[in-house]
């Protein structure tokens, strides 16, 4: 499965945009359609389903990783 990037538009004109997976563009368009939505823009993202950044790397720590003192206490990798 595969990760599309979109922009689409309901019937109502408002603008709506995410990511839907689906095995090939055309199942991602028709995913949408079924939803009402009128596809403006759809493409393949390169990341994981669902992440935000292209080219996620799982290995890295999370960007949620961060000290929230300054004592620098250890923080885990996998939140």
């Amino acid at each position: 499965m595969k990760a599309y990037r979109y922009i689409a538009y309901t019937t109502g004109g408002r603008r709506r945009s995410g990511t839907v997976v689906a095995e090939t563009e055309a199942d991602a368009s028709r995913q949408l359609s079924a939803q009402d939505l009128f596809v403006a823009e759809l493409s393949q993202t390169r990341g994981k389903p669902g992440s935000n950044k292209p080219n996620a790397n799982p290995s890295s720590p999370s960007p949620f990783c961060k000290p929230a003192t300054p004592l620098n206490l250890p923080c885990e990798t996998d939140l």
